[in-house]
């Protein structure tokens, strides 16, 4: 079958597919798009420069540009760029690990945390990040706990924690962790826009967007206003495709306008903007000592 874009109409289910799925009859069929199109979309990122941050297993930042962006920063940088849901816009990508980095430290490093969560009835992350101190830690972790993504796509990387010493708190470890995805987050958005991509407001969404302390620790080192998007986006989008493809909609934009609904905002800090400018400078500095990692030059443009 030949490729069609999303929100496409295919045709309509057989009476037999339809029974094997417990579906009504007349059920039609319409392309969806990757989960990452559907999010951006489900999202409200219907724009160029309104990026998605979806925060899982993997955090993976959707940008919307108008064509793709294949500068010699870009391309070193090796983000992906794909056919948008909402045409004729296209996404390019970030992505690292984050969430298998965070995981790890709530499994080894927190087994009492997990032990008090079972007997209040909570998620251990919420009380994982319920006691961060202020301000950046003097610790850096790299989150390189299976490999990096982008920019360096590096399968033989592993990650690292350095500057601990005697006075170390398990609240400073914990920031830590959350503030090294935020950092090598950050470090690719900075590629991002040293390579010509348009990035203004981020919407957030996934697990890591239910966190206030972690939604201002992004502001702060994203130096963007970051607004949680309440729900299931790429659900959300994917419904919103079926939606133009059986004419509930005219385009995505229209069905955006009435799925989205946007939550609080998160705005960055000056005195914290400064002190994380510091602090991603020496994990810059660092990341090259242990990794090797040398960013493209920013005037290859």
């Amino acid at each position: 079958a030949a490729p069609v874009a999303s929100g496409t109409r295919i045709g309509r289910a057989s009476p037999a597919a339809a029974d094997e799925l417990g579906l009504p009859h007349g059920v039609e069929w319409v392309a969806g798009g990757h989960d990452q199109g559907c999010c951006s979309l489900g999202a409200g990122g219907v724009a160029e420069g309104i990026a998605v941050d979806g925060t899982g297993t993997f955090e993976c930042i959707s940008i919307p540009v108008g064509d793709a962006v294949l500068t010699p920063a870009a391309l070193g940088c090796n983000f992906p760029t794909e056919l948008h849901t909402v045409a004729p816009l296209k996404l390019t990508l970030s992505y690292i690990a984050g969430g298998v980095a965070l995981r790890w430290f709530r499994d080894v490093a927190s087994r009492h945390i997990l032990e008090l969560a079972t007997l209040r009835g909570v998620d251990p992350y919420d009380l994982i990040l319920a006691d961060l101190p202020e301000g950046p830690t003097d610790v850096l972790m790299f989150p390189h706990f299976i490999w990096t993504g982008t920019p360096w796509l590096d399968a033989r990387a592993r990650g690292a924690v350095v500057g601990l010493d005697a006075g170390t708190t398990y609240e400073e470890l914990a920031k830590a962790a959350i503030e090294g995805i935020t950092l090598e987050m950050g470090w690719n958005l900075d590629l991002q826009a040293s390579a010509g991509i348009e990035i203004g407001r981020i919407h957030a969404v996934g697990g890591g967007s239910r966190s206030d302390r972690w939604l201002q620790m992004k502001a702060d080192i994203f130096d963007r206003e970051v607004t949680v998007i309440p729900g299931e986006a790429s659900c959300a989008g994917a419904a919103m495709c079926a939606g133009v493809g059986i004419g509930v909609f005219t385009t995505p934009a229209e069905a955006a306008a009435v799925f989205v609904r946007e939550g609080r905002t998160f705005t960055p800090r000056p005195r914290q903007v400064a002190a994380y400018r510091e602090k991603a400078a020496h994990y810059r500095e660092v990341a090259g000592r242990l990794y090797g990692f040398v960013a493209p030059r920013q005037d290859d443009r």
